[in-house]
């Protein structure tokens, strides 16, 4: 528990900031604020807070670059930055989309490595309607199963509760959100960012 006076060492720096007021036609009805500082980005208005936290908005070109890219609607790598957003509902059909996008990318020797450590012997199986039998124990058998062999058996088969608890990886698991204040939020964000590129003279798009 922080006590009153815990602060008193404490150091107090200046630090770079550039803040831009939005609003329609003048009127503070639905307005907002951005606020960027290195490391963060604010939204703060009428409508509701938004507050990024983010390695990647240390720089302000680079930050609006990774907010150009990234902030779009439904995009669930975005939606992990605003955890204040997030409804702890688990989200079975996205966690399955990223496992088989996931495992599409992945050699027989990667799938060894994430299987050790990241998904268990039995969700496998089952994934595989038994048909492994147990016998997959990556680094014991000769047994050979491609990243594009599990994303495709993943297509047919149904991720539930149980089978979220199998997966030891956070990326992985894909939550519900408040998608309709996010994004009205993330597209005035993403216009944001490419109109200050332009305005640096940057292309926004990653290539």
């Amino acid at each position: 528990m922080i006590k009153d006076n815990d602060f008193k060492n404490y150091q107090i720096d200046n630090r770079e900031c550039r803040a831009f007021y939005f609003s329609p036609a003048g009127r503070w009805c639905q307005s907002f604020i951005i606020v960027w500082s290195p490391g963060y980005l604010m939204v703060v208005g009428d409508m509701g807070n938004l507050i990024i936290q983010l390695a990647a908005l240390e720089n302000f070109e680079a930050g609006m670059k990774w907010i150009a890219n990234h902030a779009k609607p439904n995009n669930y790598y975005f939606m992990e930055k605003v955890q204040n957003y997030r409804q702890d509902i688990l989200d079975y059909e996205a966690t399955k989309n990223r496992l088989i996008e996931s495992f599409s990318e992945m050699t027989a020797e990667d799938v060894k490595e994430y299987a050790e450590n990241y998904i268990s012997y039995e969700l496998l199986d089952a994934i595989f309607d038994n048909e492994l039998n147990g016998k997959y124990q990556i680094a014991e058998t000769e047994i050979e199963i491609t990243g594009d062999d599990i994303a495709e058996r993943l297509k047919n088969y149904t991720i539930d509760e149980v089978d979220i608890e199998e997966i030891n990886d956070c990326e992985s698991i894909a939550y519900t959100y408040d998608w309709e204040f996010l994004n009205c939020r993330i597209e005035a964000l993403r216009e944001f960012a490419i109109k200050q590129l332009s305005l640096l003279g940057v292309q926004a798009c990653e290539s």
